[in-house]
C-alpha cells in the first residue's frame, strides 16, 4: 500500500486498515506521536463526519475522547490527525511493528472489577458524544484506545464513519457484529434519528466481548469458520450485509458462558441484556439513560432485575468458563469475523443459519414490493415492469460469479427516466460492492493481452459508477486506463464503426469527469 502524500506531513509506518480508510504514524513540522488516518471517500459521509469534527472541536475537551490534532475533509485526500495510541512490538515471524493498544487484547482477559471500570469509562465517553448530538455508529474494541502508564484512560475514535446513509461501503470488517441489526438493513434510517439506539446495541456488544471473549452473537460460527480457514486473513466486500443482519435476528438469545460472581455483576448484565435487546423498543433511548442505570448500579443503588420471561429473550449458561489467552491478535478476530460473513455469504448448505437473499430493488414509481415468488399467483401473469424488477433482484445475487450481470446492473444503474432520474433503487452498498468486483478483476488481469477487452469494459462501467458516486479524481483515472488500452485493443473490438463508438464514449465520461 502507498504512503498518503499530505502537505506538512511526513507520512511513516502503516499501522492498520480499516473499512474507511488506513492508519498511520506521522510527523507534522518536527513533531511525532502522531496518527494520520487517510480516509476512502467513497467509505464516509463527509457532512456527517465534518459537522461532528467540529462539534468535538466547539465541546469541552473529554478524557474519553481520542485527542484530534488537526483534519481535512474537503481535499481529494480527506485526513483526519489525532494522537498515536500504539506502541512497537514484534510480531510472530519477529518483525518490529507499531501495534495500536486498544481495547481488542483486554476482551475476555480483565477481571470482574476492572471490566465494568472500563465499561462505565466508555459509557462517559459515549454519553458525552450524545449529548453533543454525535453519533458514533462504528463502536467496536479496535476502536476504542488507550494512553501509556498505568491504569490509562480508555478513549473513543472513528466516530461518525461507520455504516450510515450516504456511503458506499466498499469494505467490510468485524464492525458488522456490533451493529444493531436495523442499522445493517436500513442505513439511511440514521437521518430519522435512529442513531442513538444503534450505539447503544454497539455498546452492549462492545462491552459483551471485553467481558466474555466472545460475540454476543453468531459467536459459534465464528469459530467453526476459523476452524477451517485459519490461514485467511483479507476481508473482501462479497459480502450481503443483509444477511448478516438477518442472521443476528433469527439469533434472539443472548447466552453468557458463565454465571455472574455476584448481585452486583448480574444487574451489571441485566443493563447489557437491555442494550441488546433485538427490538428497538426495549433498548434504551441513548447512552446517557445507559450511563445513568450503569452509574446507580456501581453506587449499589436499588434496580429490579427483569423477571424470569422477559421479554429481552436472555438466558444464562451455567457451563464452566473457559480460560482466555492473555494476548489476543487483532488480525485473527478481523480474520474471525470475516470467516463468518463469508460463510453467510456462500450460502453453505451445511450451516445453521439459512441465507436471506438481498432486499429486492424497488421500480421508483412502484410502491409496491416486488413479487419474486411468481408460483405464488400463478393465474396472472406477472406485468413486465415487475419482470425486469425481478431481473435486477436476480442480477444482484448474481453478479458475484458472472461478469455478464455485473455489466448489465452497471447498466441499469445509469438508466436514468425523462427528467435525468435514476429509473430504479437499488440496495445501499450496491455500488460499492460492485466497484470492488471490478477493482478486484482489473488489478487481477491488467497485464493479460487476451482479457483486454474485458478489462477495458470493466475500466469503463467501474468509471461511471465513480461519476455516479461523485468521485470523479477515480473516474478520471480509470478512463484514462481505458482509453492508453483501447488504441491498442485487437481482441472483441468489433468492427471499426464499434471501436469507434467505444472510443467516443470512453472519451465522453473522460471529459465528463
Amino acid at each position: 500500500m502507498s504512503r498518503p502524500k499530505l502537505p506538512g506531513y511526513f507520512i511513516d509506518e502503516l499501522i492498520g486498515e480499516g473499512s474507511t480508510g488506513s492508519v498511520w504514524t506521522a510527523a507534522y513540522k518536527g513533531k511525532t506521536r502522531y496518527a494520520v488516518k487517510s480516509l476512502r471517500g467513497i467509505a464516509i459521509n463527509r457532512q456527517v463526519l465534518s459537522d461532528s469534527l467540529v462539534k468535538i472541536y466547539k465541546s469541552k475537551p473529554h478524557p474519553g475522547i481520542a485527542k484530534i490534532h488537526d483534519f481535512d475533509l474537503a481535499s481529494p485526500h480527506a485526513y483526519i490527525t489525532m494522537e498515536l495510541y500504539a506502541e512497537r512490538t514484534t510480531n510472530s515471524e519477529g518483525t518490529s511493528i507499531v501495534r495500536p493498544r486498544n481495547l481488542e487484547t483486554l476482551c475476555g482477559n480483565v477481571s470482574s472489577d476492572d471490566g465494568w471500570k472500563i465499561a462505565i469509562q466508555i459509557a462517559e465517553a459515549m454519553a458525552h458524544l450524545h449529548e453533543n448530538r454525535i453519533i458514533h455508529c462504528n463502536l467496536k474494541p479496535t476502536n476504542v484506545l488507550f494512553g501509556s502508564g498505568m491504569n490509562p484512560q480508555p478513549k473513543i475514535s472513528d466516530f461518525s464513519q461507520g455504516m450510515l446513509g450516504g456511503t458506499e461501503q466498499l469494505e467490510t470488517s468485524d464492525s458488522l457484529f456490533y451493529c444493531a441489526p436495523e442499522q445493517l438493513q436500513h442505513g439511511k434510517q440514521f437521518f430519522e434519528g435512529k442513531g442513538e439506539q444503534w450505539d447503544v446495541y454497539a455498546y452492549g456488544a462492545t462491552i459483551y466481548r471485553l467481558m466474555t471473549g466472545k460475540f454476543c452473537r453468531l459467536n459459534d460460527e465464528i469459530v467453526k469458520y476459523r476452524k477451517k480457514r485459519e490461514t485467511q486473513l483479507n476481508l473482501h466486500s462479497e459480502i450481503s450485509t443483509h444477511r448478516v443482519a438477518m442472521a443476528l435476528s433469527s439469533q434472539e438469545t443472548v447466552n453468557w458462558p458463565s454465571e455472574a460472581i455476584s448481585q452486583k455483576e448480574q444487574l451489571y448484565r441485566s443493563i447489557i441484556e437491555k442494550c441488546l435487546s433485538l427490538n428497538e423498543t426495549h433498548r434504551y433511548s441513548d447512552m446517557n439513560e445507559v450511563l445513568e442505570e450503569l452509574q446507580e448500579c456501581n453506587n449499589n443503588r436499588q434496580i429490579t432485575l427483569p423477571p424470569e420471561g422477559n421479554p429481552l429473550n436472555v438466558t444464562i449458561n451455567k457451563k464452566t468458563r473457559w480460560e482466555h489467552a492473555k494476548t489476543v491478535l487483532l488480525s485473527a478476530v478481523v480474520s474471525a469475523a470475516a470467516a463468518v460473513i463469508i460463510t453467510l455469504n456462500l450460502q453453505d448448505k451445511k450451516s445453521e443459519i439459512a441465507p436471506v437473499p438481498l432486499p429486492e430493488p424497488t421500480k421508483i414509481p412502484e410502491e409496491t414490493p416486488i413479487n419474486l415468488n411468481p408460483e405464488a399467483e400463478k393465474e396472472e401473469p406477472t406485468p413486465a415492469p415487475e419482470i425486469k424488477d425481478a431481473r435486477i433482484a436476480n442480477l444482484i445475487n448474481d453478479f458475484q460469479q458472472s461478469q455478464s450481470a455485473l455489466n448489465e446492473l452497471c447498466r441499469m444503474l445509469a438508466s436514468l427516466d425523462e427528467e435525468g432520474n435514476p429509473l430504479y433503487r437499488f440496495p445501499e452498498g450496491t455500488i460499492g460492492s460492485m466497484l470492488t468486483y471490478y477493482d478486484k478483476f482489473i488489478s487481477r488481469n491488467a497485464d493479460d493481452p487476451a482479457l483486454r477487452d474485458s478489462v477495458i469494459n470493466a475500466l469503463s462501467n467501474s468509471s461511471e459508477l465513480h461519476i455516479l458516486l461523485g468521485d470523479f479524481t477515480s473516474a478520471g483515472q480509470k478512463l484514462t486506463q481505458a482509453t492508453e488500452l483501447i488504441e491498442s485493443d485487437e481482441i472483441g473490438g468489433g468492427d471499426a464503426g464499434e471501436l469507434l463508438q467505444r472510443r467516443a464514449r470512453l472519451y465522453k465520461n473522460l471529459s465528463t469527469s
